[in-house]
């Protein structure tokens, strides 16, 4: 890559869609939406992902998108084609759900999350959540040096449904995306979020365990989001968050 290519940036949230998300639903939708609204500020060339993922048997999993991508950066294949047919459907009838509300998508066109939108239902396969979209945007920005990736990966409650993927096979493939700069990070609410965070390698500079109330929901996803801007635009080689962002968000465990 030139030094004079700007390099472009794909942000994407793996958001917690589990039946114990309901009850602070508002406040989630609130906060991922002051996220997307300052995103939307920033004159980047910023691509956004949004995937939402729960446990449900009883119902045919959700993969299909109303959002395809429509950027230069966002070939077809995009989450699209490297999730395919995500659901790990086996003998009793598990399905791990991976539905890709927005994919690749420029952040100028990425609507506001609503409740017709964020519908929480089901268990938490947090870890093939997690390592599925990992390797799904691995796979989508192959042979490519001109993309920054920031994945956020929150939650409100401990691994409880995976069946495909380990606690040690997730982390060493964060590690490895670590290393190539990527950045991830965790956002524990009402849980544990270090102890979590920590199973799957992310770090304690780069966790948050924010409060459920609105308030702190919001400074939460707004801190996030204005790491990602300073991230995105070079300003900054890091995404860790500061002890008053995390004091900001109702942070009491770190």
């Amino acid at each position: 890559m030139s030094e004079s290519q700007k390099q472009k940036t794909i942000v994407t949230l793996l958001l917690d869609r589990s039946a114990s998300m309901m009850q602070i639903r508002d406040t989630t939708i609130a906060g991922v939406n002051a996220w997307i609204e300052e995103l939307r500020k920033t004159k980047d060339d910023m691509l956004f992902s949004l995937i939402q993922f729960d446990y449900f048997s009883d119902q045919e999993q959700t993969t299909k998108s109303d959002h395809a991508p429509t950027g230069a950066v966002a070939a077809s294949a995009y989450l699209g084609g490297a999730f395919g047919n995500a659901g790990f459907a086996g003998a009793s009838s598990y399905k791990m759900q991976l539905e890709k509300t927005y994919m690749a998508t420029p952040i100028g066109e990425v609507k506001d999350l609503t409740r017709e939108t964020y519908n929480p239902r089901g268990g938490t396969p947090l870890i093939d959540a997690a390592f599925t979209t990992i390797r799904a945007i691995e796979q989508s920005i192959q042979r490519r040096d001109d993309i920054k990736i920031v994945l956020a990966i929150q939650t409100d409650g401990e691994e409880r449904d995976s069946k495909e993927n380990t606690w040690a096979g997730l982390k060493a493939l964060v590690a490895e995306k670590e290393a190539s700069g990527w950045e991830i990070l965790f956002m524990g609410v009402g849980m544990d979020a270090y102890a979590e965070a920590a199973k799957m390698g992310v770090s304690r500079s780069k966790t948050l365990a924010y409060g459920g109330d609105a308030v702190a929901t919001r400074a939460a996803f707004a801190s996030t989001a204005g790491k990602t801007v300073a991230f995105s635009s070079g300003a900054a080689a890091s995404m860790a968050y500061t002890d008053a962002e995390k004091s900001a968000a109702g942070d009491t465990q770190s």
